[in-house]
């Protein structure tokens, strides 16, 4: 799945305002990787290249241009009940 395809459907699920989009795509883009608890599952997000890690000023602004230039249709399909951002393990 694309970066794209999934940032979409968390605008679904969580809303264009939601500060939980940011801050999970933001980590993602400067991690590499993280965890999303939602109600009846989790889910795990990694980017396939290490390589395309960046910083996390043009991380956030990515993810607001992408928003402004896609408002979704804002349905609801229940509420996220936490965000865990976990630190990548060092080997």
């Amino acid at each position: 799945m694309t970066l794209e395809d999934k940032l979409h459907e968390y605008m679904v699920k969580l809303g264009c305002d939601h500060s939980g989009l940011h801050t999970t795509f933001t980590h993602l883009m400067t991690e590499g990787k993280v965890r999303v608890d939602f109600r009846y599952h989790i889910e795990r997000i990694e980017l396939l290249d290490s390589g395309d890690i960046i910083d996390r000023l043009s991380a956030w602004n990515l993810i607001e241009d992408y928003i402004h230039k896609t408002k979704p249709d804002m349905k609801d399909f229940g509420s996220t009940q936490r965000i865990v951002l976990q630190p990548p393990r060092t080997k």
